[in-house]
């Protein structure tokens, strides 16, 4: 079981940001791996992630390929308290959230994941979807979506 946490400051106003990054259809842009997400009935979402050799995920042949693994998750948003929470039951248990809070014209954006597995690469993950999300924003704290795909 592991918990990670990282936090980076984005230059831009966090009504708009959250607007952005709490739309299921945006998540590509900026999670890390993740390849494509769609809206299923209530809080559910159909996902697609590329893993690397070796990351949890479990399947045989192809162990030296990075691969694509779909899947179902849990996705909710609270308005509110501008946090997005994700999850997934089974043998990839794991939940995440993403809280963004304004400071001052930026926002603070803060992930969190738990895991049952200490897979290696998440802390690399959470770092590259908060620069993905960095990206996205560009130089003029605008969003730019698609500026955080590679």
């Amino acid at each position: 079981m592991a918990d990670y946490e990282r936090t980076t400051t984005i230059d831009a106003p966090a009504d708009d940001l959250f607007e952005y990054l709490s739309k299921v259809e945006n998540l590509p842009d900026y999670m890390d791996r993740m390849t494509s997400a769609h809206s299923l009935p209530g809080d559910e979402v159909e996902v697609e992630a590329k893993i690397e050799p070796g990351n949890a995920g479990g399947g045989s042949g192809d162990a030296g390929a990075e691969r694509t693994v779909g899947g179902e998750a849990w996705f909710r948003i609270d308005a509110d308290s501008m946090t997005l929470m994700w999850g997934s039951e089974g043998p990839h248990d794991y939940h995440g959230e993403l809280e963004v809070t304004p400071d001052g014209a930026a926002s603070r954006v803060t992930v969190r994941l738990h895991t049952m597995h200490d897979a290696e690469g998440i802390e690399d993950g959470i770092e590259q979807t908060l620069a993905n999300i960095q990206r996205i924003t560009g130089t003029d704290g605008a969003l730019n979506p698609g500026a955080g795909t590679a």
